[in-house]
């Protein structure tokens, strides 16, 4: 009688952990590497074999839309608006839609067998928008796509760019790539972030807002910026297994999700400090998106597409393991703003190597104040500034695992 009612219970809790994260049918195997919905029912999907796909009932089907690909491996949809919208992919392929992706047509359509590829787009209206991978130049069009200018750039490998205005632009690619723009793309300059020196590169990164964004790291590490890119923290450190973060996502400044090649995603519910692992199945995730905090969308290898309606709700019968990285905190400075010096405190948690610098508004070290071994408890410093002249400036208090920044203002 026991047997049966633990077998018993376990299937109620196998049918509430199906419950949790559905699985949709898209009528393929082939790998699906974006998904981009602007509401509960409608949306695109793309991937290998030049496969674009779309729902308009929430996923219950997904439409297999001809287009001009012809089998070539698609990467990235952007949508402009209910009419618009552009796809990009290998041997230079930019595709264009103008009725709401119902039908496709190639601005540029490479030959199969070339090298170039295309793995992300960013357009800011139905005219302009920044396309790059891997030709080390991005493309900048201001006429829907008519004409192109190009900036080389001397990156290997872009994996990911997006401007919020005709200005303002961030891309991350290989290793410790991530930059900034602020005259539309022609410049770019290196944003301030410690990383390792072994990093494989950045995939993707979010915004909740014009300035506060996340972005996860190959390693396991997740990054928050609050001035649209110029600084990231590292905020925690996922660390179940060999972590290899590829997508991102936060609906709210609390709510987020990530995933990556392990099978697994993880949820937050507190900005990103703590990480709670879910498992899905069978799946190397490429791409997840929500709308809201409750209905998100993942897709990835072998054609899968999984919807949840509940916030992927942790899946019942498995234990729930979560996150906290939390080995120092850094005090905003006293007084602030200052004349010729100020007060910066900061508390160690755990033992090691810390390092505290200053930076000016264009991220370059002006300042190390120490560099060196601290046990645990709390420490302070005088930052005497009376060979810098009046402005904004950073402090960063960095670990071999994290970082910190505050922003302070000297006056003279």
């Amino acid at each position: 009688m026991k047997i049966k009612l633990i077998l018993i219970l376990f299937i109620i809790s196998s049918g509430i952990c199906n419950a949790q994260w559905i699985l949709q049918p898209s009528g393929t195997t082939n790998i699906l590497r974006d998904v981009e919905m602007v509401n509960e029912n409608t949306g695109w999907i793309c991937g290998d074999g030049g496969i674009i796909l779309k729902t308009t009932n929430g996923g219950e089907n997904w439409i297999n839309v001809p287009n001009p690909a012809s089998g070539k491996p698609l990467f990235d949809i952007d949508v402009v608006d209910a009419n618009t919208m552009y796809c990009v992919g290998w041997f230079e392929t930019i595709l264009k839609s103008t009725n709401g992706g119902d039908n496709w047509f190639a601005i540029r359509n490479g030959q199969i067998g070339g090298t170039a590829s295309y793995y992300t787009c960013s357009f800011i209206n139905k005219d302009t928008g920044w396309i790059c991978g891997d030709l080390q130049k991005i493309l900048r069009t201001t006429n829907g796509g008519i004409s192109f200018d190009s900036t080389y750039i001397f990156i290997a490998d872009m994996f990911e760019i997006y401007f919020k205005n005709s200005f303002d632009g961030l891309l991350t690619g290989e290793g410790d790539i991530v930059k900034r723009s602020t005259d539309g793309g022609i410049n770019w300059y290196q944003a301030n972030i410690n990383l390792p020196s072994n990093l494989p590169g950045f995939e993707d990164f979010c915004f909740i807002n014009q300035n506060t964004g996340f972005m996860p790291a190959r390693d396991g590490r997740i990054f928050k910026t609050t001035d649209f890119g110029n600084n990231w923290d590292t905020i925690s450190r996922i660390t179940f297994t060999n972590e290899d973060l590829r997508t991102i996502d936060f609906v709210n400044s609390n709510t987020g999700f990530v995933g990556g090649t392990t099978a697994l995603l993880y949820s937050t519910t507190n900005g990103g400090y703590n990480w709670t692992r879910e498992n899905i199945g069978f799946l190397t995730i490429r791409r997840l998106r929500f709308v809201n905090d409750t209905i998100g969308w993942v897709v990835g290898t072998s054609g899968r597409i999984y919807k949840t309606t509940t916030g992927g709700d942790p899946i019942t019968g498995i234990t729930n393991n979560t996150i906290t990285f939390d080995n120092f905190e850094l005090s905003q400075n006293y007084p602030n703003p200052f004349n010729n010096s100020t007060l910066i405190n900061y508390s160690v948690r755990r033992n090691g190597y810390y390092k505290l610098e200053v930076f000016n508004i264009e991220g370059k070290l002006v300042k190390e104040l120490f560099s060196d071994y601290r046990q645990s408890g709390s420490y302070s410093i005088r930052f005497e500034s009376s060979a810098l002249s009046s402005g904004v400036y950073f402090y960063r208090l960095s670990s071999v695992l994290n970082s910190q920044t505050k922003k302070f203002l000297l006056i003279k």
